[in-house]
């Protein structure tokens, strides 16, 4: 697979490793806000028992990893910045608008456990353990 690929163009970046650039631009990537990470996310099993893991509150698309990220950074986890450090695919998938019902009730959801301030949720991973 060459790096500007069919279909790669888009964020070529992402299918670019180079850990020299990797180290050089951490601190600006690390400056960023949390959320929005869900698609290049990775945490330690007990931070993610911690706060009982994904939401299952959350319906169809939206939101659900913002929730989780802004839960871990209120239990008091900090974001390590790793672009370029690996090569990301994301996976196709038709994605929803922010007129879509479901979209709406999640966002109105995570806007309301940011206000509550919630590290922990109610309905998560527990239920499996």
């Amino acid at each position: 697979m060459r790096f500007y690929s069919r279909g790669i163009a888009r964020k070529a970046e992402t299918a670019f490793r180079c850990p020299l650039l990797a180290r050089l631009l951490a601190p600006w990537f690390k400056r960023r806000h949390i959320s929005g990470l869900g698609c290049n996310m990775s945490f330690w099993r007990a931070d993610a028992v911690a706060i009982n893991g994904y939401d299952e509150r959350y319906e169809g698309w939206g939101q659900e990893d913002d929730d989780l990220a802004h839960r871990l950074y209120r239990l008091g986890c900090r974001k390590r910045a790793l672009r370029f450090a690996g090569i990301v695919f994301h996976l196709w998938h038709r994605e929803r608008t922010a007129a879509d019902e479901t979209h709406r009730a999640n966002r109105a959801y995570c806007l309301e456990q940011d206000r509550l301030q919630t590290v922990r949720c109610e309905r998560g991973i527990d239920r499996y353990l």
